[in-house]
């Protein structure tokens, strides 16, 4: 027997969910109008990739050959679908008494059981409709022009128009004017702590806003966090991110768009009673490395460390038997003594302690020695078991599959330190 051509089948599945489109549109839509597409156009040119396209808050549903198979799906799902069953099975005296017969009461309940299933995958991968919102096209408007406003286009103004697509369907055109991109004049700090000052100049060189840039937000958050970055690199350990402001002093009238800055760090803030006392920053050596290495057969318990010695640059504080050479704790540990605090030497710490495995995620805190702007660094580590053996669960659910399950295993001995 010939097997039926399957690219003829599916022209066929296509054609009838088409022909069955003409009817659905009209009745998913009643008095309302489908979106049927968002154009945006940016000084007169349409934008086809652009990404503010993507920031719209309604999108029109999504099609496959031009016909929005996700809508119908959502569309065919119904609300409780168990009593609808029930309301069909008990709706003739016969039909549920004739279905058990002919096949059991418990496979009747397997077919609710099973309706019930299929309509809940309709709702998963179903899309409710798209429809014309003006709220939405309103918050569209407002999105579209603060995007611009963010890239420098603080007179960018947005027109909007509906038109016809077909008889239940409509367009949204946005049509935005930015007129011209703002950018950067003048930049001067105001700086309280002299140590900040003397850093920001050293690294001014690397400064991510300049005269003539373009005056785009973007630029702002990035030289922010190049700042911080900066300063807690090179010892300013408490250093806020709030006390970066960028002060711009824009032209209301839109007529000049050069753009004087002011880059503002202020002093750090300290609560003492009931006021706020300014601290200038300082910068802040590491005098003290203290390594704390628990038992492992006595986590969890609040015993004392009985025993210590020193190795190089750093401490190590234990109880009985040290089980790991001091030599090997030394080439992961990557904050140095007598050197500035650096955030990124705590991170590569971290990191490289938790690549070795054999300890759980490491505890790394720092305090003042003192009165002093000196430093402890205090890490805690929490050996894992020597033997172990886990099983991994892996879950992954499949729009074809209703879902997929693997079992692994893992055996490891953890002996890196006295192998």
């Amino acid at each position: 027997m010939a097997q039926p051509n399957l690219s003829k089948l599916t022209i066929l599945f296509l054609f009838i969910i088409s022909v069955k489109s003409c009817k659905s549109i009209k009745e998913i839509a009643g008095d309302k109008y489908l979106l049927e597409n968002n154009i945006i156009s940016k000084n007169n040119e349409e934008l086809i990739n652009d990404p503010v396209k993507f920031i719209a808050i309604d999108k029109p549903n999504k099609k496959t050959l031009g016909i929005p198979f996700k809508l119908y799906l959502h569309e065919m799902a119904v609300e409780k679908p168990d009593s609808l069953f029930d309301d069909w099975l008990d709706r003739k005296p016969k039909r549920k008494k004739l279905l058990n017969d002919l096949l059991s009461a418990k496979q009747v309940n397997e077919i609710k059981r099973y309706k019930f299933s299929f309509n809940n995958w309709l709702k998963r991968n179903g899309e409710a409709p798209v429809f014309i919102d003006s709220s939405a096209t309103v918050k569209n408007i407002q999105r579209f022009e603060q995007y611009y406003k963010n890239k420098g286009y603080f007179n960018t103004k947005v027109e909007v128009q509906t038109v016809f697509s077909s008889l239940q369907k409509r367009t949204v055109k946005y049509s935005i004017q930015t007129r011209d991109q703002f950018t950067i004049d003048s930049i001067r700090q105001e700086i309280n702590s002299p140590v900040i000052d003397s850093l920001y100049n050293l690294s001014i060189k690397k400064r991510l806003i300049n005269k003539g840039d373009p005056f785009e937000i973007d630029r702002f958050e990035a030289e922010r966090n190049r700042l911080i970055s900066y300063f807690r690199n090179n010892g300013v350990y408490n250093f806020q991110q709030n006390n970066i402001q960028f002060i711009a002093a824009i032209d209301s009238s839109g007529v000049d768009t050069k753009i004087p800055v002011i880059v503002e760090i202020s002093n750090l803030q300290k609560r003492e009673n009931d006021s706020l006392k300014n601290i200038q920053y300082k910068i802040h050596n590491v005098k003290k490395i203290n390594l704390y290495i628990d038992n492992a057969s006595q986590l969890g318990q609040l015993s004392p460390f009985t025993d210590s010695l020193t190795y190089k640059n750093f401490n190590i504080l234990y109880k009985g038997k040290l089980k790991y050479k001091p030599k090997a704790l030394e080439e992961v540990i990557f904050i140095e003594k007598d050197k500035p605090y650096s955030d990124f030497s705590r991170a590569l710490t971290y990191r490289y302690i938790s690549n070795l495995r054999n300890f759980k995620y490491p505890s790394i805190t720092f305090k003042p020695v003192g009165n002093t702007s000196d430093l402890e660094a205090n890490i805690f580590l929490s050996p894992k078991e020597r033997f172990s053996m886990g099983f991994d669960l892996d879950f992954s659910h499949s729009n074809i599959q209703d879902f997929g399950f693997s079992l692994g295993s893992s055996f490891g001995i953890r002996n890196i330190f006295r192998g």
